[in-house]
């Protein structure tokens, strides 16, 4: 059975985080989407998970050493104590740290594998956001196809530089953006009633969304304990709105119902 850290924001609702590893060195959870990581500069009553983990820890024992955006869940990792907080960020800031996502982007995507080598700069015109610019810097993601559906595609990707919403912005360039995620050229949200034939609703009920935030996870994050220098992998199971999704197309948009419905 998972553990789970129990936190409390400012209204006293509690969130309840699962705890992928832990001990006096490093605290490594799985993060809940839409969950910041960080405070919002614009918005810092908005509830993130650094605030919330001081809660808990007190301010003096946990240190940020990474960041996911908060739409995307998944493996997040925080130092708790200064030695192990330099340890760690030395390994991400020399790219040593070994990162894998998974994303459901729209469109098939022909190639099984490939490699996404482009430039990033901030968005001249969108404030926060990024875009592909020969003027920006280095960003390399690695992809490759794990199951095609129609009209989509499951990746598992591998970024080998740490930009801000590099992943996102790469598979933007792709041509095939994340399915769900607005900023980089995907939907805002997506409904069972687009997939399911025959889909009906009682009287005066309404469909809410499967899901509506960045179909992206951190699946895992390879790092070297920072007091003991052994290598370890952190892993993180997908939430229940990502996994509902890949249900659905694998009912509804699998190849070969297409393909029996095509020779009929």
């Amino acid at each position: 059975m998972a553990h789970r850290l129990i936190l409390r924001d400012l209204t006293g609702k509690k969130r309840r985080v699962e705890i992928l590893y832990e001990d006096e060195h490093l605290l490594a959870l799985n993060k809940p989407a839409p969950l910041l990581t960080l405070p919002d500069r614009w918005d810092p009553k908005r509830p993130n998970l650094y605030r919330l983990i001081q809660g808990v820890l007190g301010r003096d024992s946990v240190f940020v050493v990474h960041r996911l955006d908060a739409g995307t869940s998944g493996v997040i990792v925080f130092a708790k104590n200064p030695e192990a907080h330099r340890a760690l960020c030395r390994q991400f800031q020399s790219h040593e740290v070994r990162r894998v996502y998974e994303a459901i982007v729209a469109g098939e995507v022909n190639k099984d594998r490939g490699r996404i080598d482009k430039p990033i700069a901030p968005h001249p015109k969108k404030p926060g956001l990024v875009m592909v610019s020969a003027h920006g810097k280095e960003a390399i993601t690695d992809f490759e196809v794990l199951e095609r559906f129609v009209g989509y595609t499951y990746l598992r990707l591998r970024p080998r530089t740490g930009r801000p919403h590099q992943i996102r912005a790469h598979l933007q360039a792709l041509g095939h953006p994340i399915a769900t995620d607005p900023d980089y050229g995907g939907r805002e949200r997506l409904y069972l009633s687009e997939f399911k034939p025959g889909f009906a609703l009682a009287e005066g009920e309404e469909e809410r969304p499967f899901i509506a935030r960045p179909s992206l996870h951190a699946r895992s994050l390879e790092i070297r304990h920072p007091a003991t220098g052994k290598r370890m992998t952190l892993s993180a199971e997908p939430p229940k709105d990502f996994l509902t999704f890949l249900r659905i197309l694998r009912e509804y948009r699998a190849p070969s119902q297409f393909l029996s419905a095509g020779d009929e």
